[in-house]
């Protein structure tokens, strides 16, 4: 009751693969709605595999939200957050799903690290691609490249 409405987004990639059932968003989706969620206040975004594609793919379920506010986990905060707004979604609030530092400390050493490296490259992925658009050229991007 704390809000209009949910939207999961989260990686297929695992369910590409065969390794999952179903894909991160389809999971949470059926937690909520194990809570008590209604279906009907529920949209799941299901082939994005990358945090751009996140953005991006959910931007058509989200264009007519009075509000956007993202929870992902706190070490993806300022990735999520950056992807949204580089997909045209404004952001009104992001907080973390789960504190960051209850985590054990190798966890959290581990996760930074690959973060960093992951918003340099999703950097470098969001401006190349919009270069590509400004020239028309996006369709001539190779299908992996926002995965």
């Amino acid at each position: 009751g704390h809000v209009k409405r949910l939207h999961f987004s989260g990686s297929a990639t695992e369910a590409a693969k065969g390794v999952l059932d179903v894909t991160t968003a389809e999971a949470m989706r059926n937690y909520a709605r194990d809570q008590g969620v209604p279906e009907a206040v529920m949209t799941v975004e299901t082939i994005s595999e990358s945090t751009l594609q996140n953005a991006l793919f959910s931007r058509p379920f989200l264009e007519d939200a009075e509000r956007i506010v993202i929870i992902t986990s706190g070490y993806h905060l300022l990735r999520s957050s950056a992807s949204s707004w580089w997909s045209g979604l404004r952001l009104d609030a992001a907080c973390q799903s789960f504190p960051f530092d209850k985590a054990q400390p190798k966890w959290v050493v581990r996760l930074a690290s690959l973060e960093v490296l992951k918003i340099w490259f999703n950097l470098s992925r969001a401006v190349l691609w919009s270069l590509a658009k400004s020239l028309g050229l996006e369709e001539k991007l190779p299908d992996w490249f926002l995965a």
